[in-house]
């Protein structure tokens, strides 16, 4: 136990200022650049805006659904080089979303601060149905993951394979042990259970962050995107992205040597 790396030592300062800082010098645009997950993310208040009629909503996501598609996101990329391979037109995945995930949507006021352990089983249900997003072999947490981050990015981190699985689990991966025993969750668990238990780690280490933890993130974004862009920004709404802050603080985490 003594040799566990515990990931929420940098979720406070000083160490949250290091692993923002390495996440920057070490990710920067070369993975999906923050001003462009930003142009999603305003996309994504549309999508999530009641005060919208249902037809603008969808326009919104058609437009989340075909950058996902497209060669940098690679949400529906596959090993198989079938043509005829089945996934969930852009239609069909909103209207999946809006039946199995409207408890945990952005307008439900749901997020990382608000998640708790007992909504495990609800959010294993409720994204269960989204394994026809793309038809792999095996439930597809990544492109899962995509397509939910970007319709709640306030609740679901985005697993990817070669940042989460292969940096941030093979450093972190006891601490992640840990929590599951703790809550008597699955650690070996696969597909939408091991996602639901990622979000609800997500959730454990966000709120035992420290009490500045989303103003410092601001500060750090402030930093990051050029100044056209952080302006026209909701700064308000921004301080709310706590499962973007988690992403982000945990992939820097990664980069810093062990103490």
């Amino acid at each position: 136990m003594a040799d566990i790396q515990f990931l929420s030592r940098y979720f406070r300062q000083p160490e949250l200022g290091r692993a923002l800082h390495a996440y920057a010098v070490n990710i920067g645009d070369a993975g999906w650049p923050v001003k462009d997950k930003f142009a999603l993310y305003s996309l994504s208040a549309k999508v999530g805006n009641p005060a919208l009629c249902d037809d603008d909503r969808f326009r919104s996501f058609e437009q989340i659904y075909k950058t996902l598609s497209s060669g940098a996101w690679r949400a529906m990329r596959s090993r198989t080089k079938k043509k005829d391979l089945v996934r969930f037109t852009a239609r069909e995945a909103y209207n999946a979303l809006n039946q199995y995930v409207s408890a945990f949507s952005l307008p439900s006021g749901r997020d990382l601060l608000n998640l708790s352990i007992n909504d495990h089983s609800a959010l294993v249900s409720a994204i269960l149905p989204l394994k026809g997003i793309k038809r792999n072999k095996h439930y597809p947490i990544m492109a899962v993951s995509k397509f939910l981050h970007f319709y709640n990015p306030r609740l679901f981190p985005i697993w990817d394979n070669a940042v989460v699985d292969k940096k941030v689990f093979v450093r972190f991966w006891d601490d992640h042990v840990n929590f599951c025993s703790a809550n008597n969750l699955r650690a070996s668990a696969n597909g939408a259970e091991f996602l639901a238990n990622y979000v609800c780690w997500a959730s454990e280490l966000v709120l035992g962050a420290g009490p500045d933890y989303m103003s410092l993130f601001l500060d750090w974004l402030e930093d990051e995107m050029p100044p056209r862009i952080f302006r026209n920004i909701d700064t308000d709404a921004t301080e709310k992205l706590y499962a973007v802050a988690f992403e982000i603080t945990a992939i820097g985490a990664t980069f810093l040597p062990p103490s």
